[in-house]
């Protein structure tokens, strides 16, 4: 019968919870692609890596997606893959952070009730704290070599997710939770 009782739960509730899986969806995909991209890296060099990242990105984090009905995106003011363009809220969450970043204010992850109110939205700001990183994100010439920034030019025509320094405000962890799986999760 306790598995039958009627509980209430509130919008704090679904938030808080919602802030839990966001979390750890965005250490799970951070970990599976920070994983594969250095077992790639490690065997087949960066220039191959990159190809490989190209590749295997979006269908890794899409697949981590399922549990909780999310949608899981990287997304940036400094664009690689279009694929991942911030929306208007988004677009407005990435220049609070870059505020916050520039005014050396402290960054943390947020979530809220999305106007159809059938969805809530996680994020989390992604710093750009392992030097490996700066080899595809870094500034061309120093970090990117000539060779891998012409082949993420081939890749990615549109690329501006160049010129960073370690520590730098890359951008942000954007997912989308459904609504019911977080109230079934709890």
């Amino acid at each position: 019968m306790k598995t039958h009782e009627i509980k209430k739960i509130s919008d704090v509730d679904i938030l808080n919870k919602a802030l839990e899986i966001g979390n750890e969806l965005a250490k799970s995909s951070q970990s599976a692609l920070s994983e594969k991209l250095m077992q790639s890296m490690k065997k087949n060099g960066i220039s191959e890596s990159i190809k490989f990242c190209h590749e295997v990105a979006s269908p890794l984090t899409d697949s981590l997606s399922s549990t909780y009905k999310a949608s899981i995106k990287r997304t940036s003011n400094r664009l690689r893959n279009p694929r991942n363009q911030p929306d208007t809220i988004e677009s407005q969450l990435l220049d609070a952070y870059q505020y916050s970043f520039d005014n050396q204010l402290e960054l943390k992850a947020s979530v809220q009730l999305l106007e159809d109110e059938k969805s809530v939205l996680f994020t989390k700001p992604i710093i750009l704290n392992n030097p490996a990183c700066l080899n595809c994100h870094g500034e061309p010439g120093k970090n990117l070599t000539d060779e891998n920034s012409v082949l993420l030019k081939s890749l990615y025509p549109s690329d501006s997710a160049t010129g960073y320094k370690l520590n730098d405000f890359r951008g942000m962890w954007s997912i989308i939770l459904d609504k019911k799986a977080i109230v079934n999760a709890l």
